[in-house]
Formats: structure tokens, sequence, C-alpha cells
């Protein structure tokens, strides 16, 4: 808000009223002198129709981009946070660079947990006046919690790094061997170094004591 004010034959008086929201910039303004008053009021923004449903911003300010991810995620642009994607995972984003490269980044550690997230940065080059998808891969497994074992049959070092066959997908040994795991497209084998060693383990053992076998 602002106000302003002055005394004499000439005095006159104004004040306003600004509003930033998510969706939308308004301001109300007074100024009068004397007798004569007078009140203006303003609100500006943008609507943008993407993947199927209206969304609204404010000023679009040349280019947007909708952030489609998981519920409650941080999604930022060029390391700047600009807000969290609604109950649907989403997000628009806009006041973007067009015709250039805007990096769309999600914080892997704001997903579900069991999410599995293919890449946590796109690139969106949106149009003048005109939005672009930045669709993050989240995917939500089924997983498992395991106790595991190295191939001594000692508990599992806490820290060790276990990872998918096929996609990589990293899992963490936390204290006493314990790990939540999951499989994905018919992959079912994790990898593993202990000691120098490679081994692995077999997550189609129904077993919850599950051994990193050798490699070799």
């Amino acid at each position: 808000w602002r106000a302003g004010a002055s005394a004499g034959e000439d005095g006159r008086a104004d004040a306003a009223i600004l509003y930033r929201g998510a969706h939308v910039e308004g301001q109300i303004e007074a100024a009068g002198a004397h007798d004569r008053w007078g009140v203006r009021a303003g609100a500006r923004g943008a609507l943008a129709w993407l993947d199927g449903a209206l969304y609204a911003a404010r000023s679009g300010g040349g280019a947007m981009a909708l952030a489609i991810a998981a519920p409650g995620m941080v999604v930022r642009v060029d390391n700047r946070a600009v807000g969290k994607t609604d109950r649907n995972g989403r997000l628009l984003v806009s006041a973007l660079r067009a015709h250039a490269d805007n990096r769309v980044t999600i914080d892997p550690d704001d997903a579900p947990f069991g999410a599995r997230i293919g890449a946590a940065m796109l690139r969106a080059q949106p149009r003048l006046h005109g939005a672009a998808l930045a669709r993050f891969d989240v995917v939500q497994e089924s997983g498992r919690w395991i106790q595991l074992v190295g191939p001594n049959g000692a508990a599992a070092p806490t820290g060790l790094l276990l990872r998918r066959a096929g996609d990589g997908a990293a899992f963490f040994v936390g204290a006493g061997g314990r790990a939540w795991v999951a499989a994905r497209d018919g992959s079912c084998r994790l990898e593993a170094v202990i000691a120098g060693a490679s081994c692995v383990i077999d997550l189609a053992t129904p077993a919850e004591i599950l051994m990193c076998r050798s490699a070799s």
C-alpha cells in the first residue's frame, strides 16, 4: 500500500492498496483535492488452456509453462522457487523467457515416500505468449522393507548403495541392514558392492531377510 498528502491551497491526498496473489494482481487507488475525489480499480492476470484444463496465473510476462509432478512439490525455475504443485501435482509458472531454455526443476526429497523420479530437471522453451509442458516422470512404486545381509551373513553396512538392474534406480541401506526396495517393469534384481566385491539381490524371493550373493 501507499499513501500521501499535501497541505496548502493546492493540497491533495492520494492512497493505493496493491494486491499480488498467486493468480491475479490488482490495485485500488483513490485521489482527490478539496471536495473532488476519484477512485480507480484494476486487475490483471493470464489464462491458459493446457493439458485439458484451464489455469489462471499472474500476468504471463511473455511465456508460461505447466509443471506436472507429484502433489506438494516445490518447483524452481533457474534455481528460483516459484511455488508448489497443487493437490493434482500441477503448477502454472508464468514470466518465463520465450524461445529460450528455462530450467524447470523439482527436489526429489519432496517426492512422496516410495516415488521414483526419472529426471529432476527439464528444459521448457515456450513461445512468446504461449505455454510449454514440463511433465516430470514421478511414479509411485509398490515396494517393501527387507533385511539385507552380505555374502558373509553379516548385516549390510549402513549407507550401502543398491542399484536396480535395468533403470539404475537407487536405494540405500539403513541401520541394521534395513532397506526399502521396489521392483519395476520386470526388473527384480539389485546390485551392490560390499567390501570391494560385487553382489546381487534377488527381489523375486518373498523372504524378508535377503542375502546379497556374490556376483562371481
